[in-house]
C-alpha cells in the first residue's frame, strides 16, 4: 500500500486533514506499487490458465453446444492443421473450421 488516500495521490494534501500540509509524492514510489499490482493481477488470471496441449497433427473431438440432455457432446474426429494462440483450425473429409482450443478434446 502506498499510504494515501486518493485525493493525496492526485492533489498532495489529505482533504480530511485540514491541519496536514502539501507532502511531495514520489512518482518512483507509485510507479512501484502500480507494477506491484499488475503483477499479482497478471499471477491472479493465469493461475487457472491451462498449458495448449495440442499440436499440428493431433486427431481431436470438437464439443458441440449442447440442445437437450441426451445429444451428443463431442463430435470428430478432426485433424489439428495449425495452431495460433487459442484457436486452433482443424479439419475432417467435410470442413474446416477455426476453433478455440477450450473447446477440443483429445481422442
Amino acid at each position: 500500500m502506498i499510504g494515501m488516500t486518493p485525493n493525496e495521490v492526485v492533489y498532495g494534501i489529505n482533504i480530511f486533514d485540514p491541519l496536514q500540509r502539501y507532502r511531495p509524492i514520489s512518482g518512483k514510489k507509485i510507479a512501484e506499487h502500480v507494477n506491484k499490482v499488475k503483477a499479482y493481477e497478471l499471477n491472479k488470471v493465469n493461475e487457472n490458465r491451462k498449458n495448449n496441449l495440442f499440436a499440428e497433427g493431433d486427431f481431436v473431438y470438437r464439443k458441440l453446444e449442447s440442445k437437450g440432455k441426451f445429444e451428443t457432446k463431442w463430435i470428430g474426429s478432426y485433424l489439428v492443421k495449425e495452431i495460433r494462440d487459442q484457436v486452433a483450425k482443424i479439419e475432417n473429409e467435410y470442413n474446416i473450421l477455426n476453433i478455440n482450443i477450450r473447446k477440443l478434446r483429445h481422442i
